[in-house]
């Protein structure tokens, strides 16, 4: 089996988690009849998107119609909407003014810090023009505009300390309150920012944004009930509020209640047909539900309303004067016009919580994830630059944009994106999975890689240590890898120890789905096996040369030559006559010492050498001169 092609990712998906192998199969949601081809500038739907089926309801009219089944498998990676903006009062739903966001994405880029304004006070925030209404000023002021500087400099440490200032020198201050949240989820304290939240709204009834903040938090630790709760009660007192009724959408789509999820963004619909966030909101819902036609036409028709040109009628386009006042020109805009046009702080602008760049890049971030969740990579990848061009501070776009890389192993480019994420936010636990990822599939040295794979695991093992798919990495980096200080007995062990742990944390499979930690348990044992006879046979060769060198030196300090009579690379062994476990020193026959002639006896050094014995033991004869030769006779040329 293959460990180096598999690996999790983490895709962004409101921090539902959202768990897709890398190279496997992502399930396309919809039938071949309804690939629609998204369009690539954001702005919604191609000419031939209109709907999946002839005849069928148009999102927000109500019609429940005869719903699709919603896709098999997890969520797509399309619930990256941004929590509220900044309030520009103090816990103000302001009146018929655009919402001022700035830092949110999902849970992971939180909403930006509300503006210290002047101080409200519960009750205070009515429907009317915003210049209408009058505030007193908070002492807390000045605190909650140094904490607003530190925040954008992301110095959370210095932001906290001037938002508890600031609760404790005006404990009424409902927008103190609410950037102390904002600082506590982005430190990772979500239990404490929800708290505060719940502080905000009580001092506040008409806080709206702290209520889906407390929705988004909610949704991404994956405990609905309580922020439900708190928005049912507050929608039995302003029904009409569709700022609340979209969050409460969006935390019954985190909830998979797909269906109760459409009934209420319908309702705000109705209320406010041309709301785009609703829209927005609607779209993905009927992503989930399987009907993809009807998804795409939501985000199209959110989209025109940012983007799109209103009909001039045929009356013309001036407002009728009022009094004395000049009549003055409509803007053409749909967008403008809808600012214009107001509509109170539970309507129109007013019950937006983002604005008008920041929705575009939600809509991009949808069709990203459409486009991810039918493996369209590299389109998925143009929506996502779209949606962090729209805006930079979408945390979320920049991870799943970092995903279209890592599934083309582009890692550096990969490493990049992620990496901006986590400085946008550092605790964007999804974000950090995938960068260990990334570094696997960069080109870094195999060590550097591994190295730092294994340190952003095991930082996501600390950050969430109920969470399993660190461990299923953590145990694919063991396999693979051998890293300094452990032998291969042990890094097996620990990768066995890893995929175990991912084992008991893991939802249930799924009927017929296959256990891949079960195989590679059954891989890594086997490794096991092996380093540990390798390592046995490797102690019993080094107990038999550290022998052998004892040996070798008993042979040495006896004066002897050490013996191998065998040729086996092996020193012979002494005998061990007493028994003590060590061999005796060996004694060695030394060789006879060289005989010394008598100096008395020494032969005269011009003395003529001895014949050679002739094996008789008589003396030998003297040698007989040698004859003269016979004269040879002329050649005559004939042969002899």
């Amino acid at each position: 089996m293959d460990a180096s092609s598999l690996m999790f990712l983490r895709v962004s998906s409101a921090r539902h988690l959202l768990w897709l192998l890398l190279l496997a199969s992502l399930q396309a949601c919809g039938g071949a009849a309804e690939q629609t081809k998204l369009a690539a500038d954001g702005d919604g739907a191609t000419d031939e998107e209109s709907t999946d089926e002839a005849g069928e309801d148009t999102p927000g009219d109500g019609d429940d119609g005869a719903e699709g089944e919603a896709p098999a498998g997890d969520p797509p990676a399309a619930d990256g909407d941004t929590p509220p903006g900044p309030a520009t009062t103090d816990g103000g739903a302001t009146a018929g003014t655009p919402a001022n966001a700035n830092q949110g994405v999902t849970p992971a880029d939180l909403p930006g810090a509300a503006s210290p304004g002047v101080a409200g006070l519960p009750g205070e925030v009515t429907e009317n023009a915003a210049a209408e209404i009058v505030y007193e000023s908070s002492p807390a002021q000045p605190m909650i505009e140094e904490g607003l500087e530190f925040l954008a400099e992301r110095d959370l440490f210095n932001a906290r300390q001037r938002f508890v200032a600031a609760t404790t020198t005006d404990p009424r201050s409902a927008t103190a309150h609410y950037n102390l949240a904002i600082v506590q989820s982005r430190e990772g304290n979500d239990a404490e920012a929800l708290r505060s939240l719940e502080i905000a709204a009580q001092l506040n009834p008409t806080f709206s944004k702290a209520l889906v903040l407390h929705a988004v938090i909610s949704g991404r630790m994956r405990q609905p009930g309580p922020s439900l709760a708190l928005l049912d009660a507050r929608l039995s007192e302003r029904p009409t509020d569709v700022m609340l009724l979209g969050a409460k959408a969006r935390l019954l789509m985190a909830d998979k209640r797909y269906e109760d999820a459409k009934a209420t963004a319908i309702k705000g619909l109705k209320l406010d047909h041309n709301n785009p966030e609703l829209l927005r909101v609607l779209g993905e819902i009927y992503y989930h539900l399987g009907r993809r036609g009807l998804a795409l036409l939501a985000l199209a028709r959110a989209a025109d309303i940012y983007k799109g040109e209103v009909q001039p009628p045929a009356g013309g386009v001036k407002t009728k004067p009022a009094g004395d006042v000049e009549p003055t020109a409509l803007p053409t805009k749909k967008y403008e016009r809808r600012a214009f046009e107001g509509g109170g702080s539970l309507r129109g602008v007013g019950s937006e919580s983002l604005e008008r760049d920041h929705g575009l890049a939600h809509i991009n971030y949808v069709y990203g994830a459409l486009s991810l969740k039918e493996e369209q990579y590299e389109e998925a990848r143009r929506y996502f630059k779209k949606a962090v061009d729209f805006r930079p501070d979408y945390a979320e776009a920049w991870n799943n944009y970092g995903i279209t890389w890592l599934v083309a192993k582009k890692g550096e480019e990969a490493i990049a994106a992620f990496s901006r994420a986590l400085e946008l936010e550092p605790t964007f636990f999804e974000a950090r999975i995938n960068l260990g990822n990334a570094y696997r599939v960069s080109k870094l040295p195999k060590e550097e890689r591994a190295a730092k794979a294994r340190a952003e695991y095991e930082r996501c093992i600390k950050q969430r240590p109920d969470d399993p798919a660190a461990y299923f990495n953590m145990g694919i980096i063991f396999l693979e890898n051998a890293f300094d200080g452990i032998d291969n007995v042990q890094r097996y062990e620990k990768s066995i120890e890893f995929f175990k742990a991912y084992q008991a944390r893991r939802p249930p499979l799924r009927s017929g789905q296959k256990d891949l930690a079960k195989a590679y348990i059954g891989e890594a044992t086997n490794l096991r096996q092996i380093a540990v006879d390798t390592r046995r046979f490797e102690e019993e060769e080094r107990k038999k040369r550290e022998k052998n060198e004892k040996i070798k030196a008993l042979y040495l300090a006896a004066g002897c030559t050490p013996v191998d009579e065998d040729f086996d690379g092996m020193i012979d062994v002494p005998p061990d006559t007493d028994g003590d476990g060590n061999p005796d020193p060996p004694v060695c026959q030394k060789a006879p010492e060289p005989l010394i002639a008598d100096p008395g006896m020494a032969a005269p050094a011009d003395a003529a050498p001895l014949p050679p014995d002739d094996g008789t033991g008589a003396p030998p004869a003297d040698a007989a001169p040698p004859a003269d030769p016979a004269p040879l006779a002329p050649d005559d040329g004939a042969a002899a």
